[in-house]
């Protein structure tokens, strides 16, 4: 299906997710985003910027958007760089995995941003998950435990 990367690894919670309604969509990937950017230990004034907007239900503008994409960019492109001088025996693997997992937590953030929710949910947990080692059961944790507070808050009085 076309923008469902989540499909390709996780088609269960795909489909959980599939029904849910713009703001838990948003919720969830926002609490993804969140725990990759602490997980990977990107610290970014516009990865902050980006979350704090998105936490409080606003719009990305596109110069903000912009810086987000120039980040993303920039940290797959040392990424590959770095990992192709690993492969030609150039540069030492020595936080490599820690290079690509804060590339991959920026693409989370840049995902979340996307106009249909449910693509920036799918596609933020798709790079959320890369950038977490590829831990599932956290994913599947944070997805039930937000959801869960999401539906709660939605129906106290």
């Amino acid at each position: 299906m076309v923008g469902d990367s989540l499909r390709q690894i996780a088609p269960d919670l795909s489909e959980r997710l599939r029904g849910e309604t713009e703001s838990r969509l948003r919720t969830v990937a926002l609490a993804v985003c969140k725990f990759a950017v602490n997980s990977a230990g990107l610290e970014s004034p516009v990865v902050g910027d980006v979350l704090e907007r998105l936490e409080a239900g606003k719009g990305i503008r596109a110069t903000l958007r912009g810086k987000l994409e120039k980040l993303a960019e920039d940290l797959d492109e040392r990424y590959f760089e770095w990992y192709n001088s690993v492969e030609e025996g150039r540069a030492e693997s020595e936080g490599l995995d820690a290079a690509f997992e804060k590339a991959r937590a920026a693409a989370a953030v840049l995902a979340a941003c996307k106009e249909d929710a449910f693509v920036a949910v799918t596609e933020c947990i798709y790079e959320g998950w890369a950038a977490i080692d590829q831990n599932m059961h956290a994913i599947r944790r944070i997805v039930t435990e937000t959801l869960s507070t999401a539906k709660s808050q939605v129906t106290e009085p």
